[in-house]
């Protein structure tokens, strides 16, 4: 006798992606809004982490680099010992919040609601402190872009039906 006869499996039939979905049915709006805080959480930790090591471990280069660039840092009131403050501060308030932001789009990915929820209001909130730190430097017009694409994003018809058929469900 030989081997068994080989059973085909029968194919389910599969059906088409609705419009503007992966094959996953996740809306491309939630995907955008998840790679776009990943990003910029990436920058925030290697920006300030990095900050935060050369302060620890050779503060004179970035004190020498400051003054270099700014002669006028001590006329304006800001010595080594506040800029350094200063750093660690920002340092431990938005890398924690930046991963928290992270977390919640990991949420937000897999679906869960409040993850969404939280991923808008912390957007939100990024979005207005850029905007603040706007007035101190151009620079934080793309944290604010960030953020808004990302409220926009996650605010979107077809991300909230999105989410809305998953408490259903």
């Amino acid at each position: 006798p030989g081997p068994p006869p080989a059973v085909e499996p029968v194919p389910w039939p599969q059906p088409a992606p609705p419009a503007g979905r992966t094959t996953a049915g996740r809306p491309p709006a939630v995907i955008w809004a998840c790679v776009l805080t990943w990003a910029c959480t990436a920058l925030v930790v290697v920006g300030l982490g990095t900050t935060v090591l050369v302060l620890l471990l050779t503060p004179d280069l970035l004190f020498d680099e400051l003054h270099r660039q700014n002669p006028d840092l001590a006329d304006q009131g800001l010595s080594d010992g506040d800029i350094e403050a200063a750093s660690y501060i920002t340092a431990g308030l938005f890398v924690p919040w930046a991963l928290a932001a992270a977390g919640f789009a990991i949420q937000a990915f897999r679906r869960i609601p409040w993850g969404r929820r939280a991923l808008v209001i912390s957007a939100g909130v990024a979005g207005g402190v850029s905007l603040l730190g706007m007035f101190a430097s151009t620079i934080m017009v793309l944290p604010f872009v960030a953020a808004v694409v990302t409220v926009a994003l996650l605010s979107r018809p077809e991300v909230r039906a999105w989410y809305g058929a998953a408490r259903q469900s």
